[in-house]
């Protein structure tokens, strides 16, 4: 599916069928929610959360959400560490892995975790809160398959000053994890806004066929049959096929940012062979911003910019 629309300023966009839906988490399939744990709805009820929405421009304030597409359910909340069912963390912006061979297991999808918060680097002084500050990318690397997943979420949580936000995810990876498999997860930083904090990655199997013997490390993965039909099948089962380049073994998940990179391997701009090779070269450094706050020219947090002065 292509989207070229004009939505902007159009802040009640919540869906584009068969391309995403963003709807209230309380009304959330089950399974995509026991996939991440979020069981305990009625302690976030009143929680509320701003999100901007990259193809809209536009930023709005309300109960938390999930969001649909391209195969990945996810949803943004307040939170200033990665769960502790989670069975492998980073801190920083990056971590690396192998896919275990568990007994009567098959691994059927992935869960990704980041925590950020908003960066004190002196250069954000200078682009402020600006619209196209609000964006980070993250991306899955099989390294063994040569297989890379490049997902830039419509639908972006905006922590306050001096919070830190949870973005929890879902990947229906289906076959394209095997046990062995080297697999590395990042979160590239396209901005100064955002810094990231910690990161981490569990996995969802098919349901055990056969009880058998299991390590405490291997009781705290999730084991989920994968067999629900829910209302939102098209954009979290979608085809992502026409997000692939052209050499057929990566994919740019980004209904905003897709086209504008769509040809930059037979392009001569320079601007997008950067934009490229930031995105998918796994030699690049993945943020801009240090974990204490902006390296050499952060000097105080009194040069922080607020949204109100924005």
């Amino acid at each position: 599916k292509s989207l070229f629309l004009d939505v902007s300023g159009c802040e009640k966009l919540v869906e584009v069928q068969e391309l995403f839906r963003l709807e209230p988490l309380g009304n959330c399939d089950v399974e995509m929610l026991s996939n991440l744990c979020l069981f305990n709805l009625e302690s976030i009820t009143n929680t509320e959360v701003e999100l901007f929405n990259k193809l809209t421009e536009t930023r709005k304030k309300g109960p938390i959400q999930g969001l649909y597409e391209f195969g990945i359910f996810s949803t943004s909340l307040p939170g200033s560490e990665v769960p502790g069912w989670f069975s492998d963390k980073s801190t920083g912006s990056s971590i690396s892995f192998t896919v275990p061979s568990l007994p009567n297991l098959k691994t059927r999808g992935l869960n990704v975790c980041i925590i950020y918060t908003r960066s004190n680097d002196r250069k954000h002084r200078y682009f402020g809160d600006s619209k196209s500050c609000y964006a980070y990318f993250i991306k899955i690397s099989n390294k063994t398959k040569g297989l890379k997943w490049v997902y830039s979420p419509t639908f972006i949580g905006i922590p306050g000053p001096k919070e830190t936000m949870t973005w929890l995810s879902h990947w229906k990876l289906g076959n394209q994890l095997e046990a062995g498999d080297e697999v590395s997860v990042s979160v590239i930083a396209w901005s100064p806004t955002f810094q990231m904090v910690e990161c981490g990655i569990s996995f969802v199997y098919d349901k055990q066929e056969e009880k058998g013997t299991q390590s405490k490390s291997e009781e705290k993965e999730q084991v989920i049959q994968h067999n629900t039909t829910f209302p939102y099948q098209n954009a979290i089962d979608c085809d992502v096929s026409a997000y692939q380049f052209v050499n057929q073994r990566s994919y740019f998940l980004s209904h905003s940012e897709y086209f504008m990179l769509k040809d930059c391997l037979s392009d001569d701009s320079s601007t997008r062979m950067v934009l490229y090779d930031n995105l998918f070269e796994d030699s690049v450094k993945t943020t801009g911003s240090t974990h204490d706050g902006g390296g050499e020219e952060d000097d105080s947090e009194d040069d922080y910019i607020d949204d109100g002065d924005v």
